[in-house]
């Protein structure tokens, strides 16, 4: 799942990932941006999404388009196949606003998550999260909340990002309806290059299963190009 430019900076956690995928988190605030249309390319080793593996160790390919108004209104859309070997794939669809006073920065955003190729049906598998954020220079603090709670149980996801030497760091967690289901998940990524980085993600709490995969650490290397 994606999250818009003026949530990423530092911290490339791809999935998705992330991508994470994939992306880098952080905070940038729209007023700062350019007037304009913006996409980019990604290849990542996984889809890497809130410390889970969602491709199954399958490689993924992904791709933003965002439009960034001087007024730090901003709209896009996301898109990523869920493995090299699979039919399933998503796309996101994103609007909302990103300022910032001095050292401080703020942003709110309503994001929908769609798979038409889901095996329950668009319908049931569909998700919309409210995003606020906060963020004191290279931090950010980040809230997601599901706002149609009967479906995916009522979860809210929060994240802390930030820099830390050479590397940038993510610290999440998911909190439920049921509390067995709660879980953390920390990430931290390494840049190469302003395109290639290297993650490493670890998740851990009631809500990861036994013998899981997310039980064991997680690397995700991704290469990110920008499209003119």
């Amino acid at each position: 799942m994606k999250s818009p430019k003026f949530l990423k900076k530092s911290l490339a956690v791809t999935v998705a990932t992330l991508c994470l995928p994939m992306m880098s988190l952080g905070f940038v605030s729209q007023s700062a941006k350019a007037e304009g249309v913006s996409a980019d390319l990604t290849i990542a080793s996984m889809y890497l999404w809130r410390g889970l593996n969602v491709s199954g160790f399958q490689p993924v390919m992904q791709s933003n388009v965002q439009y960034d108004h001087s007024s730090g209104m901003y709209v896009g859309t996301w898109f990523s196949n869920e493995g090299a070997l699979s039919s399933s794939y998503e796309i996101d669809l994103f609007a909302g606003y990103g300022g910032s006073t001095g050292d401080i920065s703020y942003g709110a955003g309503l994001f929908g998550y769609y798979y038409p190729e889901a095996v329950s049906g668009p319908k049931n598998s569909d998700i919309y999260e409210a995003v606020l954020n906060a963020g004191y220079k290279d931090y950010s603090l980040t809230a997601k909340i599901n706002i149609e709670p009967n479906k995916f149980d009522d979860y809210k996801y929060f994240s802390l990002d930030g820099p830390a030497g050479p590397v940038s760091l993510h610290l999440g967690t998911t909190i439920q309806g049921d509390s067995d289901k709660n879980y953390t998940d920390v990430a931290v990524t390494y840049n190469f290059t302003d395109s290639l980085s290297w993650t490493v993600s670890y998740a851990f709490g009631d809500g990861i299963a036994e013998d899981s995969p997310a039980e064991d650490p997680l690397v995700v290397v991704s290469y990110s190009v920008p499209l003119k």
